[in-house]
């Protein structure tokens, strides 16, 4: 520690040396150097952000006309069939021969479905409502305008009428073509416009972006300005700040060293004083290992619970007496070797008497895990913690079964040698 303290001083007393002016301005220099790297880093961000902008609106616009465009395309296509289907349609009126003009009949349907499809496309690529609106009137429209001329065809080549079917042409699927047409062309105009509209905001997009750019170029020149005044400000009053510090520094050095001492002092005291509490720890530690061992070994059964009643451990001599490992016993309640021998005010007053604080001793008979019956002495003694609450219950239990059975057999052959006499006794007396 003392030399940490030396090597303080030292450097002290090489900042009052003729060196410390250099060092003030390698520190004024570093500083003035960070300073314009963060005013680099957010010229870099500006431009950053201005491209990631621009970006933006690029993928923006490419999005809209890409998918405006898609839809532009299915609906001209669609025309494009729709188109064909007129022309097979006039070429059906102008031929006789069943065998032409059947191909063109197929061809008519084919394109019918693919128009269909196309619509049914172009739907499902629908995003606003206004779209969806124009392509329900299309459909609208396509409905008369098909089955007018699939009419007029059906009167054409089932019913062998040409002039009813031109004049079914002429009054009914020629306006309804037109109609048809005309939402057509609704629609493409719409996405047009769409497109356009994407355009004008792209541009407008751009122009904002580049007023945004501008204007942060502007404020980064100012904020250089106040930084590089902010700075030798800032430099001008450390250096100062750094002289009176050092004066101050010696100072306290003194100070410090003679609370190191007093510190290193208390630190020795702490340090053997924790040495003793570890000693006694393990001591304790010990102790209860042993006495773990001791009633893990002890010939009685020992069960423990918690102030609710669930076991938390039981020993070997419970397993040996119940049947019922540790691992079938820990976390269930003692009712588990219930008989059926006692009722339940047997049992509600001995939670009674043990919850009151007092310690219970009597016999039970319980069941094992294979059901047989046994008898036990138990006494069940409460544990206290240091603020006098109850927080565990200790059980010690007795098998008495062999004593009980031996007792039981002892009083019967009494009770059978007591009968022999009273009738060789009472015999004589009658006769």
């Amino acid at each position: 520690m003392s030399n940490i303290w030396e090597g303080m001083r030292q450097s002290a007393a090489a900042d009052n040396s003729p060196s410390a002016p250099e060092v003030n301005v390698r520190l004024i220099g570093m500083k003035l150097g960070a300073a314009f790297t963060i005013l680099i880093a957010i010229l870099i961000g500006i431009g950053s952000l201005g491209l990631s902008r621009m970006d933006q609106i690029n993928a923006h616009l490419e999005e809209v006309l890409g998918r405006h465009g898609a839809k532009l395309q299915l609906a001209r296509e669609a025309l494009m069939y729709s188109n064909r289907n007129s022309r097979i349609t006039l070429e059906i009126f102008l031929l006789d021969d069943k065998h032409l003009i059947d191909p063109l009949l197929a061809t008519r349907a084919e394109n019918t479905q693919k128009i269909s499809a196309l619509v049914e496309k172009i739907k499902s690529q629908c995003s606003s409502t206004d779209e969806c609106q124009l392509l329900a009137a299309v459909e609208d429209a396509r409905a008369p305008y098909v089955a007018s001329y699939l009419r007029a065809l059906h009167v054409l080549i089932d019913e062998k009428r040409p002039e009813a079917a031109r004049a079914i042409m002429v009054q009914e699927t020629t306006p309804a073509l037109y109609k048809y047409h005309d939402a057509w062309s609704k629609f493409l105009q719409f996405q047009m416009e769409r497109m356009d509209k994407a355009a004008n905001e792209s541009r407008t997009h751009y122009r904002h972006t580049r007023d945004l750019v501008v204007l942060l170029i502007i404020l980064a020149v100012i904020a250089a300005v106040a930084i590089a005044f902010s700075a030798t400000l800032k430099m001008t009053e450390e250096a100062w700040t750094r002289i009176l510090a050092e004066q101050e520094v010696r100072v306290l050095n003194a100070e410090l060293e003679q609370r190191v001492a007093e510190r290193t002092q208390e630190l020795v005291h702490s340090n053997q004083q924790l040495t003793a509490e570890v000693a006694e720890r393990r001591f304790a530690e010990g102790r209860l290992r042993l006495q773990a061992a001791a009633l893990e070994a002890a010939a009685n059964s020992i069960v423990i619970t918690d102030v609710t009643g669930k076991i938390l451990w039981v020993n070997t001599a419970f397993t040996r007496l119940t049947g019922y490992s540790a691992a079938d016993a820990v976390g269930q309640n003692p009712r588990l070797l219930r008989s059926g021998k006692h009722d339940s005010s047997f049992y509600a007053c001995l939670w009674e008497t043990i919850t009151s604080g007092n310690v219970w001793q009597g016999e039970v008979t319980n069941r094992r895990k294979d059901g047989s019956l046994y008898r036990e002495e138990m006494t069940i003694t409460p544990v206290r913690a240091q603020s006098g609450e109850i927080t565990h219950f200790v059980a010690i239990k007795q098998d008495i079964t062999a004593r009980k059975a031996l007792a039981e057999a002892l009083l019967h052959v009494q009770e059978k040698y007591r009968a022999m006499v009273e009738d060789a006794i009472v015999g004589p007396a009658k006769t």
